[in-house]
């Protein structure tokens, strides 16, 4: 009976040990399979996440821009818009009477003394004066007296009545009279004896009568 207890103990054993080899050649097929996969196609290496590198240096400012060159990028100014160009100025009565003593014909004088009258002022009534005792030609000489006339009565009347003071000496007879009548035109106390010395002492007549004449209608008609 003991003989029949070992043999089914054996049995056991033997069933036992078959299924343990059988379990260990299994694992080593398994892990044979494994490693002949694995050489076949090897997995590739985990990815590796590179650190974010912090930077803790200080912040730098940004460069300030360099200042324009004023003289490279200036642009031209712009051109101011056109305007009428102003009118010229007349000429001063300096000017003509500079003109008038540079004029060669007697018609050019004659325009001048008339532009000079134009200025009606004390400057013409003396320039007129001045040109009068200078000029030869007895048309211009009249022509001043007229243009002398011309000028405003209120301006002047002591440089107006020197002027023709002098101008009954030396001068045409035709001259001497304009004179006279532009003397007789003067509301001044003067003229009476400047008329009545014409009326005493011209060498003329015709002036000597003429004198007379304004005298009278003058002074003497004021009397009655």
């Amino acid at each position: 009976m003991s003989l029949f207890l070992d043999l089914g103990q054996n049995h056991s054993r033997g069933r036992f040990g078959g299924l343990v080899l059988a379990l260990a050649g299994f694992a080593a097929a398994g892990a044979a399979a494994w490693f002949f996969l694995e050489n076949e196609h090897p997995l590739p290496p985990p990815l590796r996440v590179p650190e974010l590198a912090v930077d803790q240096t200080e912040p730098v400012a940004p460069a300030e821009p360099a200042p324009a060159d004023p003289v490279a990028k200036a642009e031209p100014p712009e051109a101011p818009p056109p305007t009428d160009a102003p009118a010229d100025l007349p000429p001063s009565v300096a000017e003509l009477e500079q003109q008038f003593r540079a004029a060669g014909s007697v018609e050019d004088r004659i325009e001048l003394a008339r532009q000079i009258a134009d200025g009606n002022n004390t400057g013409a009534v003396r320039a007129l004066g001045r040109l009068l005792q200078l000029e030869r030609q007895p048309a211009v000489k009249l022509a001043l007296l007229a243009r002398l006339n011309d000028i405003d009565p209120e301006v002047a009347p002591e440089a107006r009545l020197d002027a023709l003071a002098f101008a009954l000496i030396g001068q045409p007879r035709n001259v001497r009279i304009a004179v006279l009548e532009s003397l007789a035109q003067i509301d001044d106390p003067r003229v009476g004896p400047l008329l009545q010395k014409a009326m005493t002492t011209d060498p003329g007549r015709e002036v000597r009568n003429t004198a007379a004449a304004l005298y009278r209608a003058r002074f003497e008609s004021a009397a009655r």
